[in-house]
Order: structure tokens, then C-alpha cells, then sequence
């Protein structure tokens, strides 16, 4: 019996008007919470649609994004601090 090859099924697509777009997220005024059993960090954070509408969610990061995440952040504000005093 020969097998045929699988084939791949596409989700079904919604309609264009009814598709949530992102526009930015931005994170709260909020502590970020660290969960010692997981070694998971939750940073509070408000998605924000092209509609005008936001959602209050939550940035998941394990140990690797944290520290990815520190680097970035480090690096942005070198940046920025950078950019200040050549003005």
C-alpha cells in the first residue's frame, strides 16, 4: 500500500475588517512579578489595537528573554543617553 504525502492545510482566514490589529505594546505602571518555580518573569503590559481599543495582558518571559530583554534595554538607553549629549 503506498502512502501518499501528506498535505498541509491552511487555517481558515477570517475577513480582513474583522482581524484585530496591533499597533504597539506598552508596558504598566505596574511591578513586574517573578515566579521562583518557573524561573518566569510577567511583565504587565497594555496591547494596544489600530481600532483605538487596549487590552491589559501579560509579557511571559523565561530566564533567556529576561536577559535579553536586560541587554536590549541597557543598549537602548546608552543609546538615548548618547543622543542627549550630542545635542
Amino acid at each position: 500500500m503506498e502512502s501518499s504525502p501528506r498535505q498541509r492545510t491552511q487555517p481558515p482566514q477570517r475577513a480582513a475588517a474583522s482581524r484585530p490589529f496591533i499597533s504597539r505594546v506598552v508596558p504598566l505602571k505596574q511591578d513586574l512579578r517573578y515566579d521562583r518555580l518557573t524561573g518566569r518573569a510577567h511583565l504587565p503590559v497594555e496591547v494596544c489595537l489600530r481600532d483605538g481599543t487596549a487590552v491589559s495582558s501579560k509579557l511571559d518571559l523565561d530566564p533567556g528573554q529576561v536577559e535579553l530583554l536586560r541587554i536590549q534595554l541597557e543598549r537602548g538607553i546608552e543609546l538615548r543617553e548618547g543622543a542627549l549629549r550630542q545635542d
